[in-house]
């Protein structure tokens, strides 16, 4: 028995040793998103967005640089996200969900294919994107957003999703109108906090906030897309009433 024990030992020690001896060579290469969602709603004033999401199947893999051409001719935008491997190292089981916000910035009016570039370069298409043409001298939108830090959900006792968001307002004349909820095509959530302006004198201030709404979704992931203040957004996925965490 005891021989038995110190082969044991001495073959987890080898092992040890062997994987701190190992050599393996971080390399980077495109990885193609599962899902590549777009909030409806931009126009050719706003930075539109686009969130890609995915699992990396091991720790081996970590998020790297994301990168993306607009080609306006043939409205069409690639994107060539990459990711970082430990070629030739043991790697923990561990599947990790990643999720990243791609601001693409202002786009010209019309609709727009998005592809995702794959490690032999072919092109693979995962959603579009239309962008609608600003109202002229009107360089900010229409309604005035509140500043959005957090989001919470859960799942009720009658299946729908409960969506607690927290935010503040920036000056006494600031007044929260209202928060609406709408479920869009492609699994999107677009949450947004309005708010009005009263009165006169208006003073620098911080009003912190806290508003739930609910929803019913499906068990696919969705987006949830908080519109904020200053072209800003808040986004989480979500599903079965969960945010999924990531990177």
């Amino acid at each position: 028995m005891k021989s038995f024990s110190c082969g044991l030992i001495a073959l987890v020690v080898a092992f040890a040793s062997s994987a701190q001896a190992q050599s393996f060579e971080t390399k980077e290469q495109n990885k193609i998103p599962d899902h590549a969602f777009v909030p409806v709603g931009f126009d050719s004033n706003d930075n539109s967005q686009i969130v890609i999401s995915g699992f990396y199947p091991n720790g081996c893999h970590k998020m790297g640089p994301t990168f993306f051409t607009v080609d306006k001719t043939n409205k069409k935008i690639v994107i060539e996200d990459k990711e970082l491997f430990a070629s030739g190292a043991i790697c923990t089981m561990q599947i990790q969900p990643y999720k990243k916000v791609i601001n693409i910035g202002l786009l010209n009016a019309g609709d727009y294919t998005i592809t995702a570039k794959g490690e032999n370069e072919e092109e693979v298409v995962k959603n579009n994107i239309n962008v609608s043409l600003a109202q002229p001298n009107a360089p900010q939108d229409a309604e005035l957003y509140a500043d959005v830090y957090d989001l919470e959900s859960k799942l009720t006792d009658d299946g729908a999703t409960e969506l607690k968001i927290r935010g503040f307002l920036t000056n006494t004349c600031m007044k929260l109108d209202r928060v609406r909820a709408e479920i869009q095509d492609g699994n999107v959530l677009l949450i947004v906090p309005t708010v009005t302006l009263e009165g006169q004198d208006c003073e620098r201030t911080e009003i912190r906030f806290s508003k739930v709404v609910k929803a019913r979704l499906s068990d696919k992931l969705h987006l949830v897309h908080v519109r904020a203040n200053n072209g800003q957004s808040l986004n989480e996925i979500i599903q079965n009433g969960s945010i999924v965490h990531t990177y």
